[in-house]
């Protein structure tokens, strides 16, 4: 917890500067990562401060490897906190399609620095919320060719379940209107000059474009 607490003090730092909280990330399903911290979930947080509307230009000079990721998105109707009965779901206000930039370079190597680097977060852009559907084929687009594709998760609970012992145990809970991006759906090298589209079908799609 001690690599959670030093990157909450940059979130505590953001909403200290004015910046509004958006929510939370679980960090799911990009290799380089899991190489380091296995296939777990581990927090991320998100302020305004990253947050892109969608066609946004985006600055990689500073990144050493971009990738990009189409997020779902969950958005909480109620607070949920430690010890929430089951049916965890019955919190979820609806979902939403999302794009984060991440980079994956080296360092941090170690579970510690990646956590208290925000989980290589950069930025993400993020839909507007749709009611609580099946989502359907989740697409990473890039040039206009599609790059990868899958399915997203029948029941995300366990996520949401997972994020709520990690906040409970830094004396955090997720509220109301928290977006929580649930891993990523998929994952693809990006460089600066490329227009990055993410679909996830029934909820949409967002864009980003990537400059130097």
């Amino acid at each position: 917890m001690d690599a959670t607490r030093i990157q909450l003090r940059s979130w505590d730092d953001a909403l200290r500067r004015g910046a509004r909280r958006v929510g939370w990330k679980a960090a799911l399903g990009f290799p380089e990562i899991e190489a380091v911290i296995g296939r777990r979930p581990v927090l991320g947080h998100l302020t305004s401060e990253t947050l892109l509307p969608s066609g946004a230009r985006f600055s990689v000079s500073q990144l050493r490897a971009p990738r990009v990721e189409t997020e779902l998105v969950i958005e909480l109707a109620e607070p949920v906190a430690s010890g929430s009965p089951p049916g965890i779901q019955r919190a979820v206000a609806g979902l939403a399609v999302g794009l984060e930039i991440v980079d994956v370079a080296r360092p941090p190597d170690d579970l510690e620095g990646i956590i208290a680097a925000n989980v290589a977060h950069r930025a993400c852009v993020v839909g507007p919320t749709r009611p609580p559907c099946a989502p359907g084929a989740a697409r990473i687009w890039i040039n206009g060719a599609v790059r990868q594709s899958a399915r997203p998760p029948e029941d995300y609970g366990d996520t949401l379940s997972a994020l709520v012992r990690v906040l409970a145990a830094v004396g955090l809970e997720l509220q109301a209107g928290d977006r929580v991006l649930a891993g990523s759906l998929t994952h693809a090298e990006a460089r600066a000059g490329d227009h990055v589209v993410a679909e996830i079908e029934h909820l949409g799609r967002v864009e980003a474009r990537l400059v130097e």
